[in-house]
């Protein structure tokens, strides 16, 4: 899926779909910290 290529296709998102996919990713983010972005400055060096 390459979202640079065509402006429009973002666009045409429904806006639930869309929370649906903000609200799974801050569940998973939730329940795997670990996948979360940012997280490895959270974990010690030597983790990944």
């Amino acid at each position: 899926m390459n979202l640079g290529r065509r402006e429009v296709k973002r666009l045409e998102i429904p806006e639930n779909l869309y929370r649906q996919f903000i609200g799974g990713a801050s569940i998973a983010a939730a329940l795997f910290p670990e996948l979360a972005p940012g997280s490895q400055s959270r974990c010690p060096p030597g983790t990944r």
